[in-house]
């Protein structure tokens, strides 16, 4: 994947950049079938959001969808969901500041779908300010 990724960034072509989303979505979605056979929640949990965020960036509209539904059940099967939301929140902006990205955008994209089925809507607008920033500092 590695390989893939930095073959296609140093190229210009038109397509190039659709192509690698496609790519990225299939691949993280390999990784998540293959954590589900073998029972790994916690992986499952921690690769859902990332997919999500791929499959709509390819325009699988539908399917991330399904993948949503499925992470707001992985994620209220661990507990209190309102105390899990707040601490999404917290790691999410802690790996933010501490320059750790991705790790960041993933948790608070959870964080923001807990929040949004919780229906708090003073979760969800911090979660999209640092949401925000964080996907800025990807791309």
């Amino acid at each position: 994947m590695r390989e893939v990724v930095l073959s296609i960034a140093e190229t210009e072509e038109d397509g190039s950049e659709e192509f690698y989303r496609k790519a990225r979505a299939d691949y993280r979605l390999g990784q998540y079938c293959l954590f589900e056979v073998i029972g790994d929640v916690e992986a499952q949990t921690k690769l859902c959001s990332d997919l999500i965020f791929w499959l709509q960036r390819v325009g699988e509209l539908e399917l991330a969808q399904q993948f949503q539904n499925k992470l707001v059940e992985l994620l209220t099967s661990q507990g209190n969901s309102d105390e899990l939301a707040k601490a999404l929140y917290r790691q999410g902006r802690q790996l933010f500041f501490n320059g750790k990205h991705e790790d960041a955008a993933n948790l608070l994209r959870q964080f923001a779908l807990l929040a949004e089925q919780l229906e708090d809507g003073e979760l969800v607008g911090y979660c999209y300010q640092y949401l925000g920033y964080t996907e800025f500092f990807l791309h």
